[in-house]
């Protein structure tokens, strides 16, 4: 049992990735190298907030046939899926809108 290599979380590996990314962004936008730290840290808590989840569970009647369930839970799922998708679109240029605000609204108060 000594030599279990714990693995970060997907959580923790998407915040490293999301750093990482935001990183580079800001380093190509003619801002200080010691203004980034600052501003990763501020727009930390925007990604944060857009990590959600759903959890959905859903039950057929007992009255409807096997393959009339199927085809029910088919097609339930592929609307749900096509709904994540879009409201995740939608939330991601949300989010990348608030970044670029806020490194604008940064950059306005640092004078850069």
């Amino acid at each position: 049992m000594e030599n279990i290599i714990n693995f970060p979380t997907k959580q923790v590996r998407d915040r490293i990735s999301f750093e990482k990314t935001i990183r580079e962004y800001i380093a190509h936008l003619e801002i200080p190298i010691s203004a980034i730290e600052p501003l990763v840290e501020r727009v930390l808590p925007l990604w944060e907030a857009h990590q959600y989840q759903f959890n959905l569970s859903f039950s057929i009647p007992s009255s409807i046939s096997a393959k009339d369930a199927e085809l029910i839970k088919s097609s339930f799922l592929t609307s749900f899926e096509a709904f994540q998708r879009g409201l995740y679109d939608f939330n991601s240029s949300i989010l990348l809108d608030r970044i670029n605000a806020e490194i604008k609204l940064f950059r306005l108060e640092q004078g850069f």
